[in-house]
């Protein structure tokens, strides 16, 4: 992690925008005169709001509370990176006197983001759509996340979905069927490392409920990069991409889309485990939704015109973005992990080949620096073939929000193709030592001759050679 590549977020006027079969359009939010101290916890013990709300229309969730004042529909970008730095997401929400308070989850990746040093410390602020500010309130111990508690159950299979195909799911309520889910909104579900709890429960999780309408967070896409030709990836790959709002009594749904936050962190911390889950809050006529950089504001009773059918594609605009440069500055650090990733790859597979042939190459190390610990590749980890388990900085770079026009894009591309290709290769695979061989075995396996071309390296009496060398 660069925290030289910080950058502020670019304010933009806040719209009032119509919603696609939603009734309603929302003025700002209300600010408070005064400062409130920042409390110990953002997280919430479970209510059920009265019936003064709206008639039979309760609210349950990880937090709820009233205020007099909404805010437009859409998605704000909140710049918790020029307080926190990079390694930073949101992980509570709760308002109070008309203001968004936020809790701040903080820890330090380490080893391509695969392990961490868990902070005991987090942060709140506050956080102002209007002005598009975050003022640090002070900090909290580290606490579990206050999730959803109410009645509602997402009830998936316990198998692994084959070739990444939906899950079935049921709804239930108190044991009892609801609305059968939409078709159209597909559910997908991960394989977890190590083995968990059902593979659907770890791509879809249940944020808040108002009276009948239950609000949910999805994850996405069905595929991985470059599917069919994704292996050795086979999890982790799907981040929050989909918020829906769905009627247990009609079966009716409102989907509106997430955008994707841009930081490795937040990657690493909100696919395959979730370490960070997205969090849900009701302010009187709305709900307040924060997934990893962005927090979001809809109608907490979408109430769908019959006309517009069973589901509801909602717009759900960016109404603050990140500033380009921070854009910029984040693209061009997913390409710079790419390119490491694909040199430590090329260079621990030349030490293996050359030690194997017994070739003295000035520049390229016998191969048992890495035996005994004295260099590490990511490469080298079996859960790659185990598990189907990349490192999260990797695929971070593969799924990063390029802008279609971005010429670095097809860059992305051909090196995300170019890794995983030298991955399939059976070297990677012996250098681990999956299946244990002599160098007279490993060299006849691939006929006597370096067996893929390595970036930076090239053949040279049957021996990787540095380009530079």
């Amino acid at each position: 992690m660069n925290n030289s590549r910080l950058r502020r977020g670019l304010a933009l006027a806040a719209v009032c925008t119509p919603v696609i079969g939603i009734t309603g359009c929302y003025p700002d939010i209300t600010s408070a005169g005064s400062h409130p101290h920042a409390q110990a916890s953002a997280s919430h013990q479970t209510q059920t709001v009265s019936n003064k709300h709206r008639a039979g229309v309760g609210a349950v969730g990880a937090a709820s509370t009233s205020t007099q004042g909404t805010q437009s529909i859409g998605w704000y970008y909140v710049p918790i990176i020029t307080s926190f730095g990079p390694d930073s997401a949101i992980a509570g929400l709760r308002v109070q006197d008309g203001r968004l308070q936020l809790l701040i989850r903080t820890d330090t990746p380490v080893n391509h983001a695969s392990g961490f040093v868990f902070s005991k410390m987090w942060h709140t602020a506050w956080f102002d759509p209007a002005a598009d500010t975050v003022q640090p309130a002070g900090e909290v111990p580290a606490q579990a996340q206050a999730t959803y508690q109410g009645p509602a159950k997402l009830v998936f299979p316990a198998t692994f979905p084959s070739n990444f195909q939906a899950q079935a799911v049921t709804v239930d309520v108190q044991g009892k069927p609801a609305a059968k889910w939409p078709s159209a909104i597909p559910m997908y579900g991960s394989a977890a490392n190590p083995e968990g709890p059902a593979p659907g429960t770890l791509d879809n999780q249940i944020l808040g409920q108002v009276g009948n309408w239950l609000w949910v967070a999805l994850k996405g896409p069905q595929y991985p990069p470059f599917y069919p030709k994704q292996q050795p990836l086979l999890w982790a790959f799907r981040y929050w991409d989909r918020l829906v709002a769905f009627n247990l009594q009609t079966g009716q749904a409102v989907e509106y889309s997430i955008p994707p936050s841009y930081t490795e962190y937040i990657w690493a911390v909100s696919t395959g485990t979730n370490l960070v889950l997205p969090t849900w809050v009701r302010s009187g006529n709305d709900v307040w939704v924060a997934v990893g950089q962005w927090v979001g504001c809809f109608p907490a009773n979408p109430s769908p015109s019959e006309a517009s059918g069973n589901v509801v594609r909602a717009i759900s605009p960016v109404l603050r973005k990140p500033s380009g440069a921070y854009v910029r500055a984040e693209t061009k650090a997913a390409i710079a992990t790419l390119s490491s990733d694909e040199q430590e790859l090329a260079d621990s597979l030349a030490s293996y080949w050359d030690t194997v042939v017994g070739a003295k190459v000035p520049g390229v190390p016998s191969f048992h620096v890495y035996q005994d610990g004295q260099r590490t590749a990511w490469n080298m980890n079996p859960a790659i073939y185990n598990h189907g388990d990349l490192p999260s900085d990797f695929i971070w770079a593969l799924e990063f929000p390029f802008a279609t026009s971005d010429p670095l894009a097809s860059e992305r591309t051909q090196l995300g193709q170019q890794i995983l290709s030298i991955l399939r290769n059976p070297i990677n695979t012996d250098a681990i030592g999956m299946i244990p061989m002599t160098p007279q075995q490993v060299e006849a396996q691939f006929h006597h001759k370096p067996p893929v071309a390595l970036p930076g390296y090239v053949i040279r009496d049957n021996a990787y050679w540095p380009v530079k060398s």
